[in-house]
Parts: structure tokens; C-alpha cells; sequence
């Protein structure tokens, strides 16, 4: 049992002339017993590329082992189409010590707003299990649809849907259950809509 405060670990690999390769080496700091049991997920922020001060702080309504984060974020309104920038994420434990900070660069390609849901599409069924049924109600063009998971891989694309007044997807049933989100373009306006794969 290691004692608080900090430490070291020294890797090194052997090959099979048993030749040894360099030392790795790794530093960590064990961190003092709670005394409260198993810790848990409490509260994330968020900020945007070095603006710390104008970070977001999001209390979760139940504290989690694991938290997937699986919402839409707003961006600054001075951000422009082809930027690059860069997203910074925290999460704070029932101690309210933060974790280390996780960073993600994107570029912004959206040269729309992104409204919440249409009534133009009908969606079913929501929860899905191996299928969905989308209703093209208004018979809109669709210029394109994705179907993307809690980490933003696009599972399911399609351009260019004008004429189909309903669309069959049948490919799901090999998907992890949990939450996804199916983005769709009528028209100049992007929407999205949360689903959720049992």
C-alpha cells in the first residue's frame, strides 16, 4: 500500500534477445483517504480557448461514477465560420477537487443556428432498439442527417433526402445502448433531436 504524498514508477520493456529498453518513468500523488466512502461526480465546467474567467459551471442534478456528457453547448457569438478554437473540460468530486483538465480543439463549420427540434419530422420509435422511422411531414428538403453517439461519431449520414416523405433506418442494432442525437439541415436551418437506444 503506497503512503500519501508523492511517487514514481519505473517501466522498462525486454525484447526477446533480452535486450532491455529505457526506463519509463511516470509521477503520480496519492491523494489523502476520505473516510467517506466512494467518491463521486459532482459539478463540470467549461471554458473556451485561454478564457478561464468566462468559464461555465454546470451542478449535476445526481452525483455519478461516470458522467457522459451528452448536451449542447453554446458557442461565443463572436466565433466565425472555419475558426479554430479550443474547448477545456473539469470535473469537480464530492471533495471539490477538480480533475485534470481534458482539452479538444474543433472548427467551426456551422453557418446556421441550431434550433432544438422541427415539427416538419416526425421521429419513431424514441426510445429505439435495432430501427427509426423518420416522417418527412412537411416535405421539406433535408440537405443532410446524422445520427452521432455521446462522443460525436457520426453512426449514421445521409445528404439530400428531398423526396422521401419517410425514411427507414434499419442499420441500429448493433449500436451501445444510451443517448444519442440525430442532426438534420431543412432548408437553411439546423436542427437536432436527443434519441435514446435501449
Amino acid at each position: 500500500s503506497f503512503t500519501e504524498g508523492l511517487h514514481f514508477v519505473h517501466v522498462r520493456a525486454k525484447d526477446g534477445t533480452n535486450r532491455w529498453s529505457a526506463v519509463h518513468t511516470q509521477v503520480f500523488y496519492k491523494l489523502p483517504g476520505t473516510g467517506m466512502g466512494e467518491n463521486k461526480i459532482s459539478a463540470y465546467r467549461y471554458w473556451f480557448d485561454d478564457l478561464f474567467g468566462s468559464q461555465q459551471y454546470v451542478d449535476l442534478s445526481s452525483e455519478a461514477d461516470v458522467f457522459d456528457l451528452v448536451t449542447d453547448i453554446d458557442l461565443p457569438s463572436d466565433f466565425a465560420k472555419g475558426e479554430t478554437h479550443i474547448i477545456h473540460f473539469q470535473s469537480k468530486d464530492l471533495l471539490g477537487r477538480w480533475s485534470v483538465v481534458h482539452t479538444d480543439t474543433f472548427v467551426i463549420n456551422l453557418s446556421t443556428m441550431l434550433h432544438v427540434e422541427s415539427q416538419d419530422l416526425k421521429v419513431y420509435p424514441n426510445p429505439f432498439d435495432s430501427y427509426l422511422t423518420i416522417e418527412n411531414i412537411a416535405g421539406k428538403a433535408i440537405q443532410q442527417m446524422s445520427i452521432m453517439d455521446a462522443t460525436g461519431r457520426i453512426v449514421f449520414s445521409s445528404e439530400m433526402i428531398q423526396s422521401q416523405r419517410k425514411l427507414i433506418i434499419n442499420t441500429l442494432s448493433e449500436l451501445s445502448p444510451g443517448i444519442y442525437a440525430l442532426r438534420y439541415q431543412l432548408g437553411t436551418e439546423l436542427y437536432h433531436r436527443k434519441l435514446l437506444k435501449h
